[in-house]
């Protein structure tokens, strides 16, 4: 019980099927308290477990009826997020309620697992590479730390993992680098160029932050130029141009991707 702070016993029971739990255990299995109070607390540590009853506004809102910290730390970091990003996050969503869910589980998990950078959760670590977002890694880490200043390195890297993945949620995972500009050159109606731009935006979106013009700003500095005319008189740096078609086949856009890899590294030497 010396290694369950006094914070989390608080919390152990937040409501009736809490103490529903507590009491079958009790009843049924004889355990003792801190036994029981240990099991209460490790479930809150899953985020699947606020999806139970599909409740995890109402458990929120059971720790703020309480005023207690681990309230007062998941607002500050959701208020965080909000000024950051410029976004309201609607929490009434099934994404909204899956990022509180994964920051309420976080901050149980680092609480009560001190020294265990690990949990039973639905969390796709794969996108939890910091070589590609570095960034994101650096704004996420930290935010968490000013929330949580009184946190030892090992808590405050659970904290974050945590944090970071519950972003993610919301977020796509290039939110916070830096913006690889293209250029889109097509022989076409402006509405066609247009047109162009935007399923080529749409469909780079999900793996870059990249920002796409089809009218070249002569004094802006373009880091890709996607090209769909064909001049073989004329040269170009292969590292910062791809020739397409008009109607960007699989194979158009893995030569892109493959360009915005190498430029994004280049510019990813932090």
């Amino acid at each position: 019980m010396d290694d369950i702070s006094n914070k989390l016993q608080d919390v152990a029971i937040l409501n009736k099927a809490d103490q529903d739990v507590y009491d079958y255990l009790f009843n049924k299995y004889n355990m003792c308290n801190s036994e029981i109070t240990f099991i209460l607390l490790w479930t809150k540590t899953i985020s699947d477990f606020y999806f139970i009853k599909n409740k995890p506004i109402d458990i929120l809102n059971d720790l703020k009826a309480k005023k207690h910290i681990i309230y007062n730390k998941i607002s500050k970091f959701v208020t965080s997020i909000e000024d950051i990003t410029k976004t309201k996050i609607d929490l009434n969503t099934l994404d909204g309620k899956t990022f509180i869910a994964t920051l309420l589980a976080g901050k149980y998990h680092s609480a009560l697992f001190k020294k265990l950078n690990f949990t039973i959760a639905n969390i796709d670590s794969s996108k939890l590479n910091i070589e590609k977002v570095p960034n994101l890694v650096k704004v996420i880490t930290s935010t968490t730390e000013k929330i949580n200043p009184e946190l030892p390195k090992y808590e405050l890297g659970t904290l974050i993992y945590f944090n970071i993945s519950a972003f993610l949620i919301l977020f796509p995972e290039y939110y916070f680098e830096p913006a690889i500009n293209i250029l889109i050159q097509m022989d076409a109606p402006i509405f066609e160029e247009a047109a162009f731009a935007k399923k080529t935006r749409d469909r780079l979106t999900p793996y870059f932050n990249v920002s796409v013009s089809y009218m070249n700003h002569e004094n802006k500095k373009y880091d890709l130029i996607i090209s769909t005319i064909i001049d073989e008189d004329e040269e170009h740096d292969v590292d910062h141009y791809v020739m397409v078609s008009n109607n960007m086949t699989d194979k158009d856009l893995n030569n892109i991707l493959i360009a915005l890899h190498k430029i994004s590294e280049k510019n990813s030497i932090i």
